[in-house]
């Protein structure tokens, strides 16, 4: 849809009653031009009264996109970082540095807009080390910006993914979940940490 229709749509919206809204398109922050569209049509056709939550991608999150989004409204983002560990993030497909995700949620915490930060914990290749690393770099976001609902998600090889293409190459985890879509799902995460991490998986029961 255009920039105008979205925002005789959010018009629609505000006259409803509705003063925040959700944005769950995952590629939202990498179109800055569209960005740009809607905050053109904010300033030529007046303020909507509303607030507004997306995902972002840290790659994404230049100083330019920062001032767009502050200026359209947006409250709050939410951060898919996955890992504290370069190495796995990766891996991951999440190609940025630690030091630039400090720039960057920096540039957030600058602008007054707040940050949820997900992770997951259990990645194929966690270790200990890794583990603390993803708290160190949590702790760390914590002190560059305001942040709200930070997330440890507890690492689940979903049917069809590349980590569940993992389990299948291992003739006793093919056998036990190939067959099927009945299985213990807390038994199913037990099984992928002893054969692809290094960590006491106690560990992060606790913490998630």
């Amino acid at each position: 849809r255009t920039a105008p229709q979205i925002y005789d749509e959010l018009s629609l919206l505000r006259d409803q009653g509705i003063n925040y809204v959700y944005i769950i398109d995952d590629v939202f922050t990498a179109d800055l031009e569209f960005m740009r569209g809607i905050l053109e049509q904010i300033r030529r056709r007046g303020e909507l009264g509303i607030q507004f939550w997306c995902f972002a991608d840290i790659r994404d999150i230049t100083d330019e996109c920062v001032d767009v989004l502050k200026a359209v409204g947006l409250e709050k983002v939410l951060v898919g970082i996955e890992s504290g560990s370069e190495q796995l993030r990766r891996k991951a497909g999440k190609m940025f540095t630690n030091e630039t995700l400090y720039r960057r949620i920096g540039s957030l915490g600058r602008a007054g807009i707040k940050v949820e930060d997900s992770f997951v914990l259990g990645i194929a290749g966690e270790t200990e080390e890794t583990l603390i690393e993803t708290f160190e770099v949590s702790a760390t976001i914590a002190n560059l910006c305001e942040t709200e609902g930070t997330a440890f998600n507890i690492m689940t090889p979903l049917m069809g993914s590349p980590d569940w293409n993992r389990l299948m190459h291992v003739p006793e985890l093919a056998a036990k979940y190939g067959a099927g879509y009945r299985f213990d799902i807390t038994e199913l995460r037990q099984d992928f940490f002893r054969h692809f991490c290094v960590f006491d998986p106690a560990a992060i029961q606790v913490a998630a």
